[in-house]
């Protein structure tokens, strides 16, 4: 679980999701002087990478995700 703001505890995989979501959309919209676009790719590597080093993390990833009780 992720306390988002200290208080609100929401699961991890939500938090990530709604990261890339928020990324995407700000970066489209371009009106701040954030790289949106370079932390939604690094979000992206950094999910990535790791499992392309070591393929049986996709299976550990995939084992915890399935376990994780909402």
């Amino acid at each position: 679980m992720i306390y988002f703001f200290g208080i609100n505890p929401i699961p991890g995989i939500l938090f990530g999701v709604a990261y890339l979501v928020y990324s995407y959309v700000r970066g489209k919209r371009g009106q701040d002087n954030i790289g949106h676009d370079a932390h939604f790719w690094g979000a992206i590597f950094g999910f990535a990478y790791p499992m392309m080093i070591d393929p049986s993390l996709i299976a550990v990833f995939i084992k915890n995700l399935t376990a994780f009780n909402f």
